[in-house]
Formats: C-alpha cells, sequence, structure tokens
C-alpha cells in the first residue's frame, strides 16, 4: 500500500512538528530521523522503467486486482502518477478476466488483451500483481490458467512464480535447513564464514508435517512450555495470519 504509507509518514512527521501543548516524551523530538518515503513516485517510476525495458510498442501495465476490489484508492493513485508522469496506461483486470481476454503469441511470448466491446488486442509490458497472494483468489481454473499465461509471456512480472514462493514460508523453511544457505552462500562468493553472519539473523524456523522428527519434537514440546517465544504462522504472504 505504498501511496497510502507515504500519507501515514506525513502524519507521523506533522506532530513532531506541532505538537500539542504540553508536548508528550512519546512524541519524536526530531523530525528528520523521519526516514523519507517516495513510493508513491518510486513505484511508479519502476513500472514505467520496467515498460521501457520491455520495449512493445503502446505496451500497458496490467494491474491484477480482486473482483470488487477494496483497495482502489491505493491503487489508483499509482495509476494517475503513471499515467500523468509517464504516459503509460494501466489495466486493472482480475485473474479471471486475464484468463477470458489475454493470449501470448507462440513466437514472441507477448502477452496480450483483448480490450471489452470490440477493441484491438494490447500487448502487455508489465503485470504488478496487487492480488494473488491469498488462496481465496484462486476461485478456479480460470485463475490458474491466468497465472500461467503470465508466466509464459515476456512481461516483467511483480512478482514471478518464484520470486512470490520464495516468500512463502516452507520455501524459507527450507532454505534455513543445514547446508542449504551454505551452498547459495558459496556460489555468491561469501563462503561458509558469510553463511554463518547470515545465520546470525534468522530465526527458527520448523514445520509440523512429520512430529516425529527429533527436531520438530523438541521445538513443539518448547513451544507449549514457553508459547510467548513463538508463532504461528501459516503457508500464507505478508505479516498477517498470524498466531501469537
Amino acid at each position: 500500500m505504498a501511496s497510502l504509507n507515504q500519507w501515514q509518514q506525513i502524519c507521523h512527521y506533522r506532530p513532531s512538528r506541532h505538537p500539542a501543548p504540553p508536548a508528550p516524551q512519546t512524541y519524536l523530538q526530531d523530525a528528520s530521523a523521519l526516514p523519507d518515503n517516495d513510493a508513491i513516485h518510486g513505484i511508479p517510476a519502476s513500472l514505467a522503467a520496467a515498460v521501457k525495458a520491455h520495449g512493445a510498442d503502446g505496451g500497458v501495465v496490467v494491474m491484477v486486482v480482486q473482483p470488487g476490489e477494496r483497495n482502489a484508492y491505493d491503487q489508483q493513485w499509482l495509476q494517475l502518477r503513471l499515467w500523468e508522469d509517464y504516459g503509460v496506461r494501466t489495466l486493472r483486470r482480475s485473474l479471471a478476466e486475464i484468463a477470458q481476454q489475454g493470449t501470448v503469441d507462440e513466437d514472441t511470448q507477448t502477452l496480450t488483451l483483448r480490450l471489452p466491446n470490440g477493441g484491438v488486442a494490447t500487448p502487455v509490458s508489465v503485470v504488478y500483481f496487487r492480488a494473488g497472494y491469498t488462496p481465496a483468489d484462486y476461485f478456479g481454473e480460470e485463475e490458474w490458467t491466468a497465472r500461467a499465461l503470465v508466466e509464459e509471456s515476456n512481461a516483467a512480472k511483480c512478482p514471478t512464480v518464484g520470486y512470490q514462493l520464495a516468500g512463502a514460508k516452507k520455501v524459507q523453511q527450507d532454505l534455513a535447513a543445514p547446508g542449504v544457505l551454505e551452498a547459495f552462500a558459496q556460489r555468491a562468493g561469501v563462503g561458509i564464514d558469510g553463511a554463518a553472519q547470515i545465520r546470525q539473523l534468522f530465526a527458527g524456523l520448523w514445520g509440523l508435517d512429520d512430529m516425529n522428527e527429533p527436531g520438530t519434537k523438541a521445538a513443539v514440546a518448547d513451544a507449549m512450555a514457553n508459547p510467548a517465544n513463538y508463532v504461528l504462522k501459516p503457508q500464507r504472504e505478508g505479516g498477517g495470519n498470524n498466531l501469537y
């Protein structure tokens, strides 16, 4: 929610400049300590750069949204900046609409969307997912067909399936398993010492697939004895849906 987050930064900034008397000590005394937040310009600039790099004549950004989207105001701020600052059109589509209107050229791998009412097919340069992160977004085969179309195309994806899965708890658990991080660290040239430094920043991750596995049994027993030290996380994106 980039656009709304920028306003949140402003809401923190104003009390630090104009606190109600007497000024509570909890207010930030130095407004310069607040980091800048220019997401309302930064994200459209990145999307426009991806459109330019893709190079399709008249290429558009497709913003994937939920049917009956309730977060439209934040999203439309980005659309407005993308159009006014860079002249790039945004098409708002659900996954089902992409399946119904989209095709991928077998030779060029360009994704095009047929516009309603007999409109021309429009090339898609970027697919920007503002939906598709929760199981409830996949009602049936149409949604999976849309996701496959997007992945098979040469459009820039934000995110790709691989990048999205990297944020899944189960994948993170596997990446944190002994030896896995070290293998990636070796490829990246940071070595075992670098991997050890990275591991210092990791929280423990345990699945519940095999309750007889010694590490899982020990983690569950400790969680039952010390529940305040653990968070139960479902296989979901983002910071919500957790049990503390």
